[in-house]
């Protein structure tokens, strides 16, 4: 009986890892995002808060290094900070900067987090375009939550 006890207590981290792995996978290629209008003392002249989050069946390095590539191809976007070894990048578009962070879930699992701010002139969410990019790049057919 306590054979059977020491056993359970040794598989049961395991499967409670694997039950976070499945659930996060069912997250995959949908993208989430939330958008906030400067209206608070840290958002002044009307600036706004933009973050985009996304979960990609992909080892973290290949994502990191891809999302690199295709910023630095892009002429009008100049990178502003690079940390290769926390897989981090930060970066600007016209009146916009952001920064992104891609994490290492698993083997193959990884969430690329991009956070951003832009001015009144902002238009499209540079989060999500860059976020899509990344997935189209890999081969990936990323979605828009509809909360």
């Amino acid at each position: 009986m306590m054979l059977l006890a020491f056993i359970l207590v040794l598989i049961a981290p395991e499967a409670v890892d694997a039950q976070w792995v499945f659930l996060a996978r069912k997250g995959l290629k949908i993208i989430n995002s939330i958008a906030s209008q400067g209206q608070g003392p840290s958002q002044s002249q009307g600036q706004g808060v933009d973050a985009a989050t996304v979960l990609l069946d992909a080892d973290a390095d290949k994502v990191y290094n891809v999302a690199v590539k295709l910023l630095r191809e892009k002429p009008d976007v100049q990178i502003l900070w690079q940390d290769d070894a926390k897989r981090a990048i930060g970066f600007s578009k016209g009146d916009q900067s952001a920064s992104m962070k891609v994490s290492g879930l698993n083997d193959n699992l990884s969430q690329i987090l991009v956070a951003s701010t832009y001015g009144r002139s902002s238009g499209t969410s540079l989060v999500v375009e860059g976020i899509l990019g990344v997935c189209k790049q890999m081969g990936v057919e990323c979605t828009h939550a509809q909360d």
